[in-house]
């Protein structure tokens, strides 16, 4: 049985959340047994919530005044 054998990585995601990774062993079930006379390995892995971006709004664009008679012959209004 190699080293690889004996460990495992868990990798737990969650939406809002950062990802992680964490190794576990054989080695974690047995201590939880024979030490803690436990019958049941729980792993707990704790998420950290993703921090919400700061998004700088920007300023309205400003158009040039038209001061054409019809709003057609404005420069900002013709299309191509």
């Amino acid at each position: 049985m190699s080293s690889s054998d004996n460990a495992k990585v868990l990798k737990a995601y969650a939406a809002g959340y950062t990802p992680v990774a964490s190794w576990v062993t054989i080695y974690d079930a047995q201590k939880a047994k024979v030490i803690h006379g436990k019958t049941t390995f729980e792993i707990t892995i704790a998420l950290t919530r993703n921090k919400p971006q700061n998004r700088q709004r920007r300023a309205p664009r400003r158009r040039a005044p038209c001061h054409a008679s019809s709003r057609s012959s404005c420069p900002t209004t013709q299309r191509p």
